[in-house]
């Protein structure tokens, strides 16, 4: 039992838990509370950012951690959509390629290290909703609409090649290879 903190605290403002450290529920109300700011978009990055970071030494950091971080990269991989694929445009292959490894391939991480935290968090009710908005928009929004303006890009290509970017073979031959030889 938790003593009935819970019933205590939810109401209060998240500005005014986040210094508190003093029950393990304390995490849980902040992750619940911070939820509902991350799916209505009301907080930006810095500010779920600065919520994380103060929360992640205090003394019960590991009941929601994992949690936070779903939290955070949730609202990292949003605000990334919303500022990288409106007025994205693929003119040649060279752009695409350059485009993606410059500034979309953050998109594919943030989404990757969502769902890690995801599947690490213990709030599982809590990532629920998140999962629901996060799906579609990234499905939506950014696999389709790169498909969109990418493949037709692709289709055109004579051979998949890039000038000064070797091919996944050689960059295997020439980096990963030879780390290999050193430790067998």
């Amino acid at each position: 039992m938790e003593l009935e903190i819970i019933k205590l605290i939810r109401n209060r403002p998240l500005k005014e838990l986040i210094e508190i450290e003093t029950f393990p529920c304390i995490d849980k109300v902040i992750a619940v509370q911070l939820q509902a700011e991350v799916i209505n978009e009301t907080m930006n990055i810095d500010q779920v950012e600065e919520i994380v970071r103060k929360r992640e030494h205090k003394v019960f950091a590991k009941e929601a951690r994992h949690s936070l971080k779903a939290l955070l990269e949730s609202r990292k991989l949003t605000e990334s959509i919303k500022r990288l694929m409106p007025g994205l445009q693929i003119n040649t292959p060279e752009e695409g390629f350059q485009t993606y490894v410059k500034e979309l391939y953050k998109i594919d991480r943030h989404y990757r290290d969502f769902i890690r935290a995801s599947k690490e968090s213990k709030g599982k009710r809590m990532i629920v909703p998140l999962l629901d908005k996060i799906q579609p928009l990234y499905t939506n929004s950014f696999l389709d609409e790169l498909a969109r303006k990418w493949q037709p890009i692709v289709d055109g290509m004579e051979k998949w090649r890039f000038d000064n970017i070797p091919s996944q073979r050689e960059f295997y031959s020439r980096h990963v290879a030879p780390l290999l030889e050193i430790w067998i």
